[in-house]
């Protein structure tokens, strides 16, 4: 934030199966279209999102890709 004090914080959340996961949650309201993070992210065929993604651990990471490209983007970093 403007105040040196940071806007957003990682807590440890129950929302899966998993013994422990994380969420990114806002500690004030935030503006529509703000952004909040940017990630360098690998391309995943729609066919390869099918065949080797599905049923996996993956299947909980990849999003889906909208536009022609279809398939899906797997996050591998922050900006």
């Amino acid at each position: 934030g403007e105040s040196g004090s940071p806007s957003l914080c990682v807590r440890s959340v129950q929302y899966t199966e998993e013994r422990c996961a994380r969420g990114v949650f806002a500690l004030q309201r935030l503006e529509r279209g703000t952004l909040v993070e940017a990630a360098h992210c690998i391309h995943i065929p729609r066919e390869e999102v099918e065949s080797h993604t599905r049923h996996t651990v993956f299947e909980h990471y990849v999003f889906n890709c909208k536009g022609e490209a279809g398939g899906g983007l797997l996050a591998v970093g922050v900006r």
